[in-house]
């Protein structure tokens, strides 16, 4: 049977009382000893917590100021309810778009939370006790626990390969973490006497090993040694010496101050928080070779003074010389095509009529996109991709064939070295290898850009039908006219249909694009962005727009029942007045 006193305590202190053997009394002593004991476990709880909070805090506003547009955290806790900082938080991180909703009511709260949870579960990241209602009621442990799972997988791990649930992951994160702290520290320094305590420096951990200050100056003295007087930090005091690591940081090399000194300076450290804030150093640092970069730096310093002093002598402003210089480039470029394309055209048979493809292709290439889009309307875009869209297929159809056929030739022995030079072909594969390249990622562009004009042809209606149906109507028959123009569009057109059922294809050649380019390409994103944007539009006005048809049709119900309930008022009051004036004329 358990002991009544038990009850008194926490479930860590329970786990602690467990090992204490129970004994039919229990003295007074005993119970005060046990309550101190648990008054120091909330203590330490609480004071980590605090530390946590703060460091996490600013960790969390690094990344939010990069948001478009920025935003601010005051309370970690609070500000995470609503669950639009944690998904803003997360497109950061991620670099990609999520669903938000933009209500204030605690559903909105926690499908934005849910959102941003399905999220992080689909990057393999797993959560464990951690829910959508955890996070809205702003449970500290929970959120807590969730930014560090970021920290870990945004900042400490690669994502792809981080398990949020596994503790081998953690403990890898923090064993490696370690490691390259160990390398940076480990025989930088002196010999001398005066720093053979810097030189016998060995950081063991993430906790102790860092409250004296010493680790932190000498990771900074690792990657710039000029930032550190060594001799003036073997004299300070510990809280001077980690103000000057956590100063250094920040105004040269650009290491926010996430953690401050007096939170540092305690018995046992919070080794998350010091984790944070060495992880910067370690992204921002990974394999810094100082030195080569220092001579690097010193060099381009002597090569642009000696720049100076000769432009200073310059009676003419260097923009002029640019410009002469840069037409003189383009003059040589151009000079440059035209004999290349004479010695094409001087080819034997095959490899001619590849060399011509080659010099149209490369010239269909060199165009771009000739024209505005901003200038033009949906359906003129419409038109013009159109036509880029048939010339380009016209003559890449074929690209594959060219391919085929000059691999072929470029293995004949009768051709190489004996008709052409082996530079000539060298050159003629380089340019085919880049046009197969380069007109794959057209292609996909151009036929991104045909379907989102022709989304943004319906679009625009859908924009112009919610204009004037936030139009007041003075009487009937604009009402009529306005509710006919509703059905011709929505149930005759079927403009919202129309529009969803192109929002597949349109998401499809977004990602079919967006897989040539690099993660972080603006075209791809702004592709990926309209996506988005359609999708979200087209929810909220499908739901604004069956709200609009209950009130138009309410509305016209309305008006037929006063101008009904009008015409018997008149009918009404006409009888009355006749009443009225054959009783006046009775009574005389």
């Amino acid at each position: 049977m358990h002991s009544p006193t038990r009850s008194l305590f926490s479930p860590t202190a329970s786990r602690i009382t467990s090992i204490i053997p129970e004994t039919s009394v229990i003295s007074p002593r005993s119970i005060s000893s046990r309550s101190e004991l648990e008054i120091s476990i909330h203590t330490l709880q609480n004071e980590q917590e605090r530390v946590q909070k703060k460091t996490f805090t600013k960790w969390v506003n690094i990344y939010l100021s990069l948001h478009e547009p920025p935003f601010f955290i005051n309370d970690l806790f609070e500000d995470f309810k609503d669950g639009t900082k944690l998904i803003a938080l997360l497109e950061v991180l991620s670099g990609q778009t999520l669903p938000m909703e933009r209500g204030n009511t605690r559903a909105h709260y926690l499908s934005n939370i849910s959102n941003a949870l399905k999220f992080l579960e689909s990057r393999k990241i797993k959560l464990v006790n951690i829910g959508p209602i955890d996070i809205a009621d702003g449970r500290p442990t929970i959120i807590l626990g969730l930014i560090w799972m970021l920290i870990l997988c945004y900042q400490i791990e690669d994502s792809s390969m981080f398990d949020g649930d596994s503790k081998d992951n953690r403990t890898k994160a923090k064993e490696a973490l370690l490691e390259w702290v160990r390398k940076k520290t480990r025989g930088c320094f002196s010999s001398s006497e005066l720093l053979r305590r810097m030189e016998g420096l060995d950081v063991r951990d993430f906790t102790s090993s860092w409250r004296d200050g010493l680790a932190f100056n000498a990771l900074i003295y690792s990657i710039r040694p000029e930032l550190i007087d060594l001799r003036r930090i073997s004299r300070m005091d510990v809280r001077d010496r980690l103000e000057n690591a956590f100063n250094v940081a920040e105004q040269h090399l650009g290491v926010p101050r996430l953690i401050d000194a007096e939170d540092v300076d305690v018995t046992k450290p919070d080794e998350k928080s010091i984790m944070t804030y060495i992880a910067q150093f370690s992204r921002r640092f990974p394999d810094l070779e100082y030195v080569k970069q220092a001579k690097e730096f010193v060099e381009k310093q002597k090569q642009w003074k000696a720049f100076e002093r000769k432009e200073s002598k310059s009676p003419h402003f260097p923009g002029e010389k640019l410009k002469e210089l840069k037409d003189q480039f383009d003059d040589i470029a151009q000079r440059m095509n035209r004999w290349r394309h004479k010695l094409d055209l001087n080819l034997p048979g095959d490899l001619r009529q590849i060399a011509e493809w080659i010099y149209r292709a490369e010239d269909v290439l060199a165009r771009g996109i000739n024209f505005d889009p901003s200038n033009l309307t949906p359906e003129e875009n419409l038109q013009r991709f159109n036509q880029l869209h048939e010339e380009h297929t016209a003559i890449f159809t074929d690209k594959e064939v060219i391919s085929t056929k000059f691999q072929r030739l470029k293995r004949d022995p009768s051709i190489v070295n004996q008709q052409v030079a082996i530079e000539h072909l060298t050159n003629l594969d380089e340019r085919l290898n880049i046009i197969i390249n380069s007109s794959d990622e057209r292609g996909h562009y151009l036929d991104f850009e045909q379907i989102h004009w022709k989304v943004q042809i319906y679009f625009v209606q859908l924009e112009h039908l919610m204009e004037i149906l936030n139009k007041k109507q003075g009487n009937i028959h604009q009402t009529e006219q306005l509710f006919n123009e509703y059905k011709r569009k929505i149930h005759d057109e079927k403009l919202i249909a129309t529009i969803e059922s192109l929002l597949p294809e349109l998401t499809r050649k977004a990602q079919n694009y967006s897989q040539l380019r690099k993660k972080d390409d603006q075209t791809s994103k702004g592709f990926n962005a309209y996506c988005e944007y359609v999708r979200k539009t087209l929810k909220s006005s499908a739901l604004d727009l069956k709200t609009k048809e209950h009130m138009l049709q309410e509305t016209m119900d309305n008006w037929k029942i006063y101008l009904n309930s009008y015409d018997q008022l008149e009918k009404w009051l006409t009888e009355g007045d006749q009443v009225l004036l054959r009783s006046s004329k009775e009574k005389f």
